[in-house]
């Protein structure tokens, strides 16, 4: 989820449910209830709060590379396990890639590429 957000994919209103999944798994911590009880129209709040989560929690931030990876590796998984198509697992990667403009992301290149080419190719499909 840290990884998510960090990218952009998640809202203050998934930080929120998701919280309250934790805390019914039986993680009870302060920041966590604090987190389920907060409206999730308070972004920052939402946003200040899950960071207090992960500290409290020992989860480091992931830098945006570290994200990238990490939700890409997610994404690549789905693809494997047939949950999600090529072509759409490609796309979603080129998203994040998308992203982060500035960062190395060169060992995604595969997937940027079959996602650019695919609707140019139409026979390889």
């Amino acid at each position: 989820m840290a990884a998510k957000d960090l990218l952009g994919f998640i809202g203050a209103e998934v930080i929120v449910f998701e919280a309250a999944n934790v805390l019914s798994e039986g993680v009870d911590r302060h920041s966590i209830r604090q987190l389920t009880g907060t409206d999730s129209a308070e972004s920052d709040e939402v946003r200040t709060l899950f960071h207090e989560v992960l500290r409290e929690l020992g989860i480091e931030t992931p830098s945006p590379h570290e994200a990238a990876i990490l939700v890409a590796t997610e994404v690549a998984s789905r693809i494997v396990g047939g949950a999600t198509s090529p072509y759409d697992g490609a796309k979603a990667i080129w998203n994040i890639v998308g992203r982060l403009p500035l960062e190395d992301l060169s060992e995604l290149d595969t997937f940027v590429y079959a996602a650019g080419e695919w609707e140019e190719r139409p026979k390889a499909q």
